[in-house]
């Protein structure tokens, strides 16, 4: 189960919680709303969902990019750079 604190206006998530002893503490505020949904936590982040009757995705959520190997990076490069100078093994 998961508890939901949304804005009533824009649907836009503003937190959420996913047991029930950490409940209490995702208060609502003014202008917001909490709902709770019998639903495992979503993998993504709350920017990634509005909620409208329940949680749909969000448009406007890009998803970040993956970190970089700069190890692979550097190895891909010198492999490179290798061939180049004739000293490919």
């Amino acid at each position: 189960m998961i508890k939901i604190r949304y804005d009533k206006t824009t649907k836009e998530i503003t937190g959420w919680r996913g047991t029930e002893d950490r409940f209490d503490s995702l208060s609502e505020r003014a202008g917001q709303a909490t709902v709770i949904l019998d639903i495992p936590i979503p993998e993504k982040g709350k920017s990634a969902y509005l909620y409208d009757e329940g949680l749909v995705p969000n448009p406007a959520h890009i998803e970040p990019k993956p970190p970089r190997d700069l190890t692979v990076e550097i190895n891909v490069i010198n492999a490179r750079l290798r061939v180049l100078e004739g000293t490919h093994v």
